[in-house]
C-alpha cells in the first residue's frame, strides 16, 4: 500500500504547470459622420382665390415673375402638412437610433477598458490539487 501511494504521489509531481496567456480586447472604432445642418430657403406663400386672382397676377407681372401658380386645394395643403410631420417624425426616430448606437458603443468601450485593466493586473494562481499534494510532502 505504501508503494502504491508513493507511486501515485510521485506520478502527480511530474505534471506540468499550464501557462495561460490572455490578450486584450480590441476596440472597434465607431465612425459616424457629423450630421449636416439644414438651411432651408424661404418660401413665400400667396393665397389665390376667385376674388384676388387678377391682383395676384398683376403683382407677379409687376415683380417680373412668371405668372405661374402651383396650387393646392385645402385638402392638398392638409396632406402636405401631414407628410411634413411624418418626415419630421422619421428624422427624430433616426436621431434617437443614432444616439442609442453611440451610447451602446460608449458602454462597450468602457467595458472593454475595464476588462483590459483587469487583465493587466497579475493574476493570482489558484491552488490546485497537485499543488496541495506537493505542499504536504
Amino acid at each position: 500500500m505504501l508503494i502504491l501511494s508513493t507511486l501515485a504521489i510521485s506520478g502527480c509531481s511530474s505534471t506540468k504547470d499550464i501557462n495561460i496567456t490572455t490578450k486584450s480586447l480590441e476596440k472597434v472604432p465607431l465612425t459616424l459622420p457629423p450630421v449636416d445642418k439644414i438651411n432651408l430657403d424661404k418660401i413665400d406663400w400667396i393665397i389665390v382665390t376667385e376674388k384676388n386672382f387678377k391682383e395676384v397676377f398683376a403683382d407677379l407681372d409687376k415683380k417680373n415673375f412668371d405668372p405661374v401658380i402651383f396650387g393646392l386645394s385645402d385638402r392638398g395643403y392638409e396632406s402636405l402638412s401631414v407628410n411634413t410631420a411624418k418626415i419630421k417624425q422619421l428624422v427624430e426616430q433616426q436621431r434617437l437610433i443614432i444616439i442609442a448606437y453611440e451610447e451602446y458603443y460608449k458602454k462597450t468601450n468602457d467595458s472593454i477598458d475595464e476588462f483590459n485593466k483587469e487583465e493587466e493586473k497579475p493574476q493570482e494562481q489558484e491552488e490546485t490539487l497537485v499543488g496541495k499534494i506537493k505542499s504536504i510532502f
